[in-house]
């Protein structure tokens, strides 16, 4: 039997141990990641692990029924030669590849008979020009606003300044945003849509044979539309289309705003030619006021201490309204008008006239001839109105006749069009696709050939390629997209199992990993656990994407293979571990 004194001895020994164990157990607590990054961490993990799963699923079974269309274009496609078989043959081939919907291949020429018969018009401007397609550009001169951002340094405060400059632009800048809109007006463009746009003929015809003709659907027109063989013809579209509003200028086709403006240079701003007008007059006022001042200053000197304030008042302060006169802060009622004489009243004018004419009418009287004397009145009547006009003249009516420029001037507001052209009548070309023939037109209508797995097949290129060549291209195409795919969903799966360690743990133990003990403890056995992992789930996806061919069924396997990752997000221990806590369970029954 032990005594009492060890019993007391090893109570505080097991007191130390109790209290290092929770300090170990705080510390592990403190390494540990919160909750909330566990959670955007596994988040993340099963983002890429599900977009690897369902992106390699659909490709792979995308892939497995394009190559079986493909197989079937191979096999079902019928040849046609417009210029070699006759009408007959044509007309029951092309019958039969309407009724079972059979891919078509033939080799020929884009229509060129008749040469009015594909002319390019464009609604918007009145421009037309023969060929396929019309790429017009259209700019706008016009106001472009700037704006230049600074910070104070040491606050968090911005300035912005705003800046104005005049420029073409293919975009509309609409001025009522501006921050000066008052000063800085952009009007709304004369032509409805501004930047680049292409107007197709409304029917491109293949073949030139007389007796049948192919129609292009509009789905498959941009696949004639190559870069290289689009021409500027805006001199030559402005010479063949009638176009009352536009003109030519520096190679452009150019619609000025205000054509009778444009010839003629930007008038003064009436705030600008006041300020120079108010220049000139204290130019000539300042001998005058300075002689003044002397004068003042000797006879009133309190009066200069009030004028002296007054002046530094209209300094400091931001009047726009208000000027300075005779030491005053000074209104005008009529700023413009004060500048001129008082006019002389209506009544004052017409008397004086008479006073002149009373006087000059002894002088008349002394002439004989009556002829001279009709000829002096008629001298006389158009100096007398012209000098009671100039007494009534306006301000405004005092300018001096506009000069009219030898170049019209650009203006805001004005419109210039750049035309291209794709003109490609004659050039051969070949195609692979499906037939339509539409009944009331009576016409046959090449359009993408659609496969029972609701797939599309189209191709419409310059030149002679065989039907071997074709169908080859269509099974390369998407060669390069697959394998990239490929190895990014891998590559997806492998980081989504590195982020993971509980799924991945779990999951080694599901398969009975064996390289090494689970839960796995050194880097290098964990990638390369990722790594197999990842792999497996791979070929798992890609086995049921082409073997299920239901795809209902196929989408039900991955969709509980996903739900399983989620479930095998726990914490795993091993097998040392489980048998220490059963020899524990044990020794404490």
């Amino acid at each position: 039997m032990s005594s009492p004194k060890s019993k007391k001895k090893s109570s505080p020994q097991k007191q130390d141990e109790k209290e290092k164990e929770f300090e170990e157990d705080n510390d592990t607590k403190k390494n540990e990641p919160d909750c909330c990054d566990r959670c955007l961490f596994a988040s993340f993990g099963y983002i890429l692990l599900y977009v690897g799963i369902f992106v390699i699923f659909f490709s792979e079974r995308e892939h497995k029924y394009s190559q079986r269309d493909i197989s079937y274009i191979s096999s079902n496609l019928q040849l046609l030669d417009l210029q070699k078989q006759k009408p007959g043959e044509i007309n029951t081939l092309l019958a039969e590849v309407v009724e079972n919907k059979y891919p078509m291949h033939f080799i020929d020429q884009i229509y060129d008979l008749d040469e009015t018969s594909m002319v390019v018009m464009d609604d918007r401007t009145d421009l037309s020009y023969p060929g396929i397609a019309l790429k017009i550009q259209t700019e706008m001169f016009q106001w472009v606003e700037s704006e230049d951002v600074s910070r104070k340094e040491g606050t968090t405060e911005t300035t912005s300044k705003f800046s104005y400059s005049k420029a073409w632009s293919d975009t509309f800048h609409e001025s009522s945003k501006f921050n000066q809109q008052d000063d800085y007006y952009n009007p709304q463009p004369t032509v409805s849509q501004l930047s680049t746009r292409n107007v197709w003929v409304d029917d491109i015809m293949i073949g030139n044979n007389k007796y049948v003709q192919l129609h292009l659907s509009k789905s498959l027109y941009t696949k004639l539309g190559k870069r290289s063989l689009w021409k500027n013809v805006t001199l030559k579209a402005a010479e063949y289309s009638d176009m009352e509003l536009w003109e030519i200028r520096d190679g452009y086709l150019y619609r000025p705003y205000d054509k009778a403006e444009s010839w003629f240079a930007e008038p003064e701003k009436k705030e600008d030619a006041e300020q120079n007008q108010e220049d000139k007059q204290e130019e000539k006022a300042a001998p005058e006021q300075a002689e003044d001042t002397e004068t003042e200053t000797d006879t009133q000197p309190e009066a200069e201490g009030e004028s002296d304030d007054t002046l530094k008042a209209a300094e400091y302060s931001d009047m726009e309204l208000w000027e300075i006169r005779d030491g005053y802060l000074y209104r005008p009622y009529d700023k413009a008008e004060s500048w001129f004489a008082e006019p002389e009243k209506k009544e004052d004018a017409e008397q004086n006239q008479e006073d002149k004419q009373e006087e000059a009418a002894p002088e008349q009287a002394q002439d004989t001839d009556t002829e001279t004397e009709t000829e002096t009145d008629t001298e006389t009547q158009p100096e007398a109105e012209g000098e009671s006009d100039d007494v009534f003249k306006a301000p405004d009516q005092e300018e001096k006749e506009r000069v009219r420029l030898d170049k019209p001037r650009t203006m805001i507001g004005d419109i210039r069009m750049t035309v291209f052209v794709l003109d490609v009548r004659g050039e051969t070309v070949t195609y692979l696709g499906g037939l339509k023939h539409n009944e009331e037109e009576k016409q046959y209508y090449l359009v993408p050939w659609r496969s029972l797995n609701n797939h599309k097949f189209s191709l419409l290129q310059y030149g002679a390629i065989p039907h071997e060549q074709v169908v080859a291209e269509f099974s390369t195409e998407s060669v390069l997209k697959l394998w990239l795919t490929r190895l990014f969903t891998l590559i997806f799966m492998f980081i989504g199992f590195l982020v993971l360690p509980n799924v991945l743990n779990t999951t080694a133990l599901m398969v009975k990993y064996p390289l090494t003990s689970v839960p796995i403890q050194t880097w290098l056995h964990y990638i390369l656990a990722a790594l197999i992992l990842s792999v497996l789930l791979w070929i798992l996806i890609v086995c049921i994407a082409y073997v299920i061919g239901i795809i209902h069924l196929a989408l039900m396997l991955v969709i509980l293979i996903a739900i399983g990752l989620i479930v095998n997000n726990k914490a795993t221990s091993s097998s040392q571990d489980s048998e220490s806590k059963e020899l524990k369970t044990k020794k404490d029954k």
